[in-house]
């Protein structure tokens, strides 16, 4: 019975923390070239290769955010960055990211074979 509680309550505890993170900083806009070099690097010399829009929700608390960005190929993370080299963000209302910001996090991705891949971003409090 204790047992029963205790792992209620934890779990209690986890929704709230976690309920309390939502939305906290939304991408109304995420646009992505749809052919691009398969190097990397060279996304930089493409005018627009990637742009993203975030937006801080009103609500939410002044924390530094920090950005993930991968790109993934059929659920499998290809490359980008993880828990373990996060970056932080200066903390922003509205932010518009360029290639070269975003390229930046990408610093593990070298060259891509010929396929689709798809990028995901996410921002962590």
């Amino acid at each position: 019975m204790k047992k029963t509680a205790f792992l209620f309550l934890w779990v209690s505890l986890l929704a709230v923390g976690v309920r309390s993170q939502v939305n906290q900083i939304n991408i109304p806009n995420f646009t992505v070239k749809n052919i691009l070099p398969s190097k990397v690097d060279e996304w930089l010399s493409v005018p627009a290769a990637l742009l993203m829009t975030a937006q801080k929700n009103p609500q939410a608390r002044e924390l530094k955010p920090f950005l993930v960005l991968q790109i993934r190929s059929g659920g499998a993370i290809i490359c980008g960055n993880n828990m373990s080299s996060l970056r932080p963000v200066d903390p922003f209302d509205v932010r518009t990211f360029n290639t070269a910001d975003l390229v930046s996090l990408l610093g593990n991705c070298k060259e891509l074979k010929e396929g689709s891949y798809s990028i995901c971003a996410q921002f962590l409090m």
